[in-house]
């Protein structure tokens, strides 16, 4: 009887333990339940600690990092660039939604088992940050934003009227942009390193433009009041840009007129006779040479087109420079008094109705054409290439072309153009000037090479009257121009005009 009392004892006891056991396990299972689900320890999303948050705190933890502005730093301003301005969303749905799914599976019961042994009971996959990238609204707000506040163009001198000089422009300031859409994107991808750093660099003031040189050309033709013809060729020997102008009474009309080419004529003929001579030079073609140019003597010239040929020797000079596409140029006899004339010779500007200079007819040129031939020397010589190069099939060679120069820098008269550049300013030109038919002087010109601090350039200027053209004024006028193409070329050489008129 006792035993089966006991037996029923034990039996109750064991049941109440069970079940006291169930109720402790049911209230740990809702405990658990309760439980937030977090990440484990030294757990990383993005180099961001996460460990022992929940996803969505983990969530809202790298939004407030990686969302945060990019700083630039622009010289002394600080810029803030935000995801809008960058272009820039991140995908948090995406990122957390595989570690919200384990969330809601891991209250299961098969998950309990470990939770009470105090085991890791949520395995989480590596979260790598997903980022979406606007590249083209960065660049927009690059240019639109960035450039337009903090760089500052720089502004090119400008014309002082009344004068040969020109007022300094003022400098500006250039943003290096260059990768840094790449460094703004790479930033907002990284939880510390998000400033960077925008150099800027100083640019310098602009020299005058050809237009403004031009502008200040014609004001001070205009304000010269000379009652004729003035026409100018330029070219920067640095870029190649030309610039021609022509005034008749001080209105603009179109540049290209046809002039007694006179002596600047011996610059083709000096072409002509190197293209066909070997160096060193025969005695007699260099001393020829020299007359011709540094002394301007017709003989020497003479002799030269003889050397070529003794009875066409002009009219294959005038081949060469058609070749050379000084295609409104010429020469149809020797210089000599009563020298026959070879040819006739039309061209586009001695045939012009609109005006008529009344040039020579056995020599004629523009101020394009021996200002182009001018330029092609320069090339020849400083490059070994160009249009005389390849003319003459490599006969006239680099060292033909600064032989040229050369000689034509031994031409010193203290005139004209000499008379408007700095004192030691190199210049190799041939000027021009003859009486005409009725024993006056109508044409002074001067086709210059002129060598600057900044800029080396051609100047070639025609100055043209119909009535007696005095040489002193001609003089004064050409030194006047020639020194305002000076200064617009070479800025910060300047030197102002000391002569009176």
């Amino acid at each position: 009887m006792r035993k089966k009392k006991l037996a029923l004892l034990l039996t109750f006891i064991g049941l109440l333990f069970i079940f006291m056991a169930a109720i402790i396990t049911y209230r740990q299972f809702q405990q658990f339940k309760q439980l937030p689900c977090n990440f484990p320890s030294n757990f990383e999303i993005g180099s961001i600690p996460v460990a022992g948050i929940s996803p969505g705190k983990a969530q809202q933890r790298l939004k407030e990092t990686y969302e945060m502005p990019v700083i630039l730093q622009i010289g002394q301003s600080i810029i803030q660039v935000s995801t809008e301005n960058a272009g820039i969303s991140f995908a948090w749905e995406d990122m957390f939604q595989p570690a919200l799914k384990i969330c809601l599976e891991n209250h299961d019961f098969s998950f309990f088992w470990d939770y009470l042994w105090h085991h890791e009971v949520v395995e989480f996959p590596q979260i790598n940050v997903l980022v979406d990238f606007d590249r083209a609204k960065l660049s927009n707000f690059i240019d639109q934003e960035l450039e337009p506040r903090y760089q500052s163009p720089a502004t090119p001198a400008y014309p002082l009227l009344g004068t040969t000089q020109y007022a300094t422009g003022a400098a500006g300031t250039s943003l290096n942009t260059e990768g840094l859409i790449d460094k703004i994107y790479a930033a907002f991808q990284s939880p510390d390193k998000r400033q960077i750093i925008v150099e800027t660099q100083p640019l310098p003031a602009e020299p005058p433009s050809l237009e403004q040189i031009e502008y200040l050309l014609k004001a001070n033709i205009r304000e010269f009041e000379f009652p004729g013809i003035v026409e100018i060729y330029m070219q920067d020997l640095g870029n190649q840009h030309t610039s021609q102008l022509a005034l008749l009474n001080g209105e603009g009309v179109e540049p290209g007129i046809a002039y007694t080419a006179a002596s600047t004529m011996k610059i083709p003929i000096m072409v002509s006779t190197l293209w066909r001579e070997d160096l060193p030079l025969d005695e007699n073609v260099s001393g020829w040479l020299n007359y011709m140019i540094v002394l301007s003597e017709n003989a020497p010239a003479d002799r030269l087109m003889e050397r070529i040929d003794p009875i066409s020797g002009p009219l294959i000079v005038t081949s060469d420079m058609q070749a050379l596409g000084m295609k409104d140029s010429f020469i149809s006899g020797f210089f000599y008094l009563g020298a026959p004339l070879l040819s006739l010779n039309t061209t586009s500007a001695n045939s012009r109705a609109d005006i008529n200079t009344n040039p020579d007819m056995y020599n004629q040129t523009t101020a394009a054409d021996i200002g182009g031939l001018l330029a092609g020397i320069y090339e020849c010589a400083e490059k070994g290439q160009g249009i005389l190069v390849q003319k003459s099939e490599g006969k006239i060679t680099s060292e033909k072309c600064q032989l040229m120069i050369d000689i034509l820098a031994r031409n010193k008269i203290g005139a004209l153009v000499e008379a408007g550049l700095p004192e030691g300013t190199r210049i190799a030109h041939k000027h021009g000037w003859s009486e005409e038919d009725d024993g006056l002087l109508h044409t002074v010109s001067d086709a210059v090479i002129a060598f600057g601090p900044e800029k080396d350039f051609v100047f070639t200027i025609f100055v043209y009257s119909p009535q007696q053209l005095l040489f002193e004024d001609a003089n004064y006028l050409i030194a006047r121009l020639a020194q305002t193409a000076f200064n617009g070329l070479n800025p910060d050489h300047q030197i102002a005009w000391r002569f009176t008129r």
